[in-house]
């Protein structure tokens, strides 16, 4: 986060889908949605948590994440005039 503010970028939203076997993330999947917003700094109904299981794409053993941000440019003009 420090590096996309110093860039001149807020985070607007983020989603996030996590595939993995176990553990089943369903009953955690709320408290994961705000500790990420909290540490984003960004509202909870901002962050999206999904998550699935591997079957079929030959990873049953592995633990995958997946996340999309959309960030905006921080305006630097202040009501100056142009």
């Amino acid at each position: 986060m420090q590096r996309v503010k110093s860039a001149g970028y807020e985070l607007v939203n983020l989603d996030s889908t996590l595939i993995l076997s176990t553990p089943k993330i369903g009953p955690h999947a709320d408290a994961i949605r705000k500790r990420v917003a909290e540490l984003c700094a960004i509202p909870a109904d901002c962050v999206g948590i999904k998550a699935k299981t591997p079957e079929g794409m030959g990873t049953e053993n592995a633990a995958i994440a997946n996340a999309v941000v959309l960030l905006s440019r921080v305006s630097t003009n202040r009501g100056e005039a142009k």
